[in-house]
């Protein structure tokens, strides 16, 4: 459902933290990272909306707090699709399912934040990962060159690629990799999602690896993998689909699956 505005009224900002009743521990350390959309750019649905990463510090006077107080740092993800937004508002246009312009869908990377050692990433389901700095916050990169990708999902001109693919990937600590998905519309046999397996080398920033999935297709999206050591687990999410005549004005009759597969790739 849409999120109501009344319930989102106030701005992403970085503010201080006060704990006004009990003890805060003291053998508490270290922080806490979460995703959130902006959700301040008229969309009817928040999770279509320009990405921020939130870090909480769980030590007072961390982070450039004042004495006994925690920061709170909101930092909005800018990405190449967000600095456009930035500078050519007037270009872009809300729908049901996100942002449309003439330079193409931004990636708004607003679903998880995904540690990894030293690195931090922001996920989601309709673009690469961003790669983010674990101390500012601020972009780095998106993961790869688009053409190792094997292109974008659905060629739709502009600059900016449209690429669905996980909004949780996982990371190998064995391999010492990350996988994830690339999906690719499909007319055949009907229409629907192939998959292809993702793997990204943290020490090449440039391209990726993939492997196309043969023989499978499904209607929804892979917005979760997980691993054991010799299994990548994906697995189908009805969490959200696209309804045509909604998105031309008409009631919403598509509803989630009820049933979805997992797969297991050795």
């Amino acid at each position: 459902m849409p999120t109501p505005h009344s319930l989102t009224t106030a701005t992403h900002r970085s503010f201080e933290l006060e704990v006004v009743s009990g003890e805060w521990p003291a053998d508490i350390s270290g922080e806490v990272l979460y995703s959130s959309p902006l959700n301040g750019h008229g969309l009817p649905f928040a999770i279509f909306d320009f990405g921020a990463m939130v870090r909480l510090s769980l030590e007072p006077g961390a982070r450039g707090a004042s004495e006994g107080r925690f920061a709170w740092q909101s930092v909005p993800i800018e990405s190449p699709g967000k600095r456009l937004f930035d500078r050519h508002p007037e270009q872009f246009a809300s729908s049901p399912t996100g942002f449309t312009s003439p330079f193409g869908p931004p990636n708004c990377a607003n679903t998880a934040p995904l540690p990894w050692g030293d690195r931090l990433y922001a996920t989601w389901d309709a673009g690469r990962p961003i790669e983010l700095d674990p101390d500012t916050l601020e972009f780095v990169a998106e993961v790869g060159h688009v053409d190792s990708w094997g292109g974008p999902s659905l060629p739709m001109g502009g600059v900016l690629p449209f690429l669905l693919s996980s909004a949780h990937p996982v990371v190998d600590p064995e391999r010492h990799c990350l996988w994830t998905v690339k999906l690719d519309p499909v007319l055949e046999p009907t229409f629907g999602m192939a998959p292809s397996v993702v793997r990204y080398d943290r020490n090449d920033g440039t391209k990726v690896q993939h492997w196309p999935l043969e023989g499978i297709t499904f209607p929804g999206s892979v917005h979760t993998l997980s691993q054991t050591r010799d299994w990548i687990i994906l697995c189908d999410s009805g969490n959200f689909k696209a309804d045509p005549d909604e998105m031309f004005g008409g009631e919403r009759s598509v509803t989630i699956d009820e049933q979805v597969p997992v797969w297991l790739v050795r």
